[in-house]
């Protein structure tokens, strides 16, 4: 599996709507619009007209952003509600599997110190 694209809470805090952040959630990836309206089943000049100002402005089905968060590995749109619904900083994937390493040393650590103590305590003799 692809390595998620991270992208920098600053910017997604100040997209100042949906389509600005399913815009941004497209250019971050690097995929060419036609790439993308076509594993979204949408037709192109749709999408363009969903995610860009215009005169005849379209609607980004809500049932398709899921889809459109995996097409474009990154989670732009998601994030983007988290901040707006008052959530400061969600974790990434990166951070968390940080965590989890950094956690899993710990234990290793900690297992050691404990058969350490454990040993001491076996060696001492009772007076």
């Amino acid at each position: 599996m692809e390595k998620l694209i991270e992208v920098s809470a600053d910017i997604i805090r100040e997209l100042p709507d949906m389509r600005a952040t399913i815009r941004t959630c497209i250019l971050v990836s690097g995929l060419p619009l036609k790439a993308v309206a076509y594993e979204l089943d949408i037709k192109p000049d749709h999408l363009s007209k969903m995610i860009n100002p215009s005169e005849d402005p379209r609607h980004f089905p809500p049932n398709k952003i899921e889809k459109l968060m995996q097409v474009c590995n990154n989670h732009v749109p998601l994030l983007w509600l988290l901040f707006r619904m008052g959530f400061d900083q969600p974790r990434t994937v990166g951070t968390l599997q940080d965590e989890n390493a950094r956690l899993k040393s710990e234990i290793k650590r900690l297992q050691s110190d404990h058969n350490h103590v454990m040993n001491i305590f076996k060696n001492i003799e009772v007076r």
